[in-house]
């Protein structure tokens, strides 16, 4: 059946005032509500002093980070415990119905958005394509093209111009709807894998404590495929599914996360940090660090040196 997103002036804001400074806005979130089905909430908050983010719902959930630096973040989805380190721009977070979802980060003002899916969504969009049994939970999965869908959302219902702005909501949400359908839905036997690291917290646990353990070295395939006890085509689908990216590019994300937290938290010289987190020079380490930040280890530091500072004003005024 056809289903048209009409855009009713259903828009709730919510000013929550931090208490310790009562004269700041710390968190203004605004949620839109497309025809009692999809719902998306846009959030600016400050997260200066450290903040906790629960979700549990019956709807599916996609959370993707807009803007702002997150320093610190720790995930959780029901108890199987992620700790990427840091979060950057265009990464997104998946929590299925059903499931028990905590972050706990610390950095600075930052903008996201949470997009609450039914579980039927897609029989309510597209009634011929296989049904979507769940959704697999990916953390800290970068994802441009839900940054940039969900960035055109927030400009198109912000937009003055109310005479295009249903049909350009509709199809936005028609676009990334079928962007999460397609990239984390489980379709009913979508694999005959026997491994489902997406749901075993004890082996992907122990996967992802192996990388953070040998950061400083060269970790081959085979090492996690042996951990995770399958053959090399089961484990690299299930990886995917599991953490939204082959093992090589996983483990490549780490060590630059891993680097984010040294140039953060230590005064440790760029060039030992190469190394200890695995890359083969200086030279390697920032190529690899600026194509995925947007900015050389030595210009992150120098900028998390001065919110740093920042901050310490900040608390010494309180």
């Amino acid at each position: 059946m056809a289903f048209t997103f009409l855009l009713y002036l259903h828009i709730s804001i919510e000013v929550f005032m931090n208490k310790a400074v009562p004269e700041d806005v710390s968190k203004i979130s605004r949620t839109f509500t497309f025809q009692d089905c999809i719902e998306i909430e846009f959030t600016k908050e400050d997260i200066s002093r450290g903040i906790e983010w629960p979700i549990q719902d019956d709807r599916h959930a996609v959370i993707v980070h807009l803007e702002g630096n997150i320093t610190e973040l720790d995930t959780e989805i029901d108890g199987c415990l992620f700790s990427p380190g840091t979060a950057n721009i265009e990464e997104v977070w998946t929590v299925p119905a059903g499931c028990k979802y905590v972050g706990r980060a610390l950095g600075e003002e930052v903008k996201y958005a949470v997009i609450r899916l039914p579980t039927d969504f897609m029989k309510r969009l597209y009634p011929s394509l296989p049904l979507v049994e769940t959704m697999s939970s990916f953390q800290g999965f970068r994802d441009p093209f839900c940054y940039w869908v969900t960035q055109e959302l927030i400009s198109t219902i912000e937009s003055d111009a109310d005479a295009d702005r249903e049909m350009l909501t509709e199809s936005a949400l028609r676009s990334l709807s079928l962007h999460v359908y397609r990239n984390y839905g489980c379709k009913p036997n979508q694999s005959n894998s026997s491994l489902h690291l997406h749901s075993d917290t004890i082996r992907a646990n122990a996967l992802q404590e192996y990388v953070r353990s040998n950061l400083d070295r060269r970790i081959p395939v085979l090492e996690l495929q042996a951990i995770a006890g399958a053959t090399t085509e089961v484990f690299l689908d299930s990886f995917r599914k599991a953490f939204g990216t082959t093992p090589a590019q996983y483990v490549i994300e780490q060590r630059i996360r891993r680097a984010q937290w040294l140039l953060t938290h230590t005064e440790t010289p760029i060039t030992e940090i190469a190394f200890e987190t695995g890359f083969s020079s200086h030279g390697h380490f920032s190529r690899s660090f600026k194509k995925r930040i947007g900015k050389s280890p030595r210009l992150y530091r120098d900028h998390q040196t001065v919110m740093a500072k920042k901050k310490l004003v900040t608390y010494a005024s309180d």
